[in-house]
């Protein structure tokens, strides 16, 4: 569903395209993704091997993955109204990065 102004008026949404190069590019996101299995890290460490833990939407959790998010944020910065990227689109760059490493 695209975004709209309080006028009706469509809005450009966040383009994310080709973002996964930016990530491969990014030799702090490669190693997470080759330590991890996954884009994001979280800033809570396991205790223990069978421990899981999970990516909180916090401060401390940012800053830990701002190589990922500050690709995303710059193009959403470059819209008055910062639309958030399309979920599928941001699957489908994740998809790429995933395949590119």
């Amino acid at each position: 569903m695209p975004f709209k102004g309080k006028d009706g008026s469509l809005l450009p949404t966040c383009d994310v395209e080709l973002v996964c190069r930016e990530w491969k590019d990014n030799p702090s996101v490669r190693l997470v993704c080759a330590n991890q299995g996954r884009l994001f890290e979280p800033s809570k460490q396991r205790t223990s091997p069978d421990e899981e833990i999970t990516v909180k939407i916090n401060i401390k959790d940012c800053v830990r993955n701002m190589y990922v998010l500050i690709p995303c944020l710059k193009r959403m910065a470059k819209h008055d109204h910062h639309p958030v990227p399309y979920v599928k689109s941001l699957a489908q760059e994740k998809l790429a990065f995933s395949l590119a490493i």
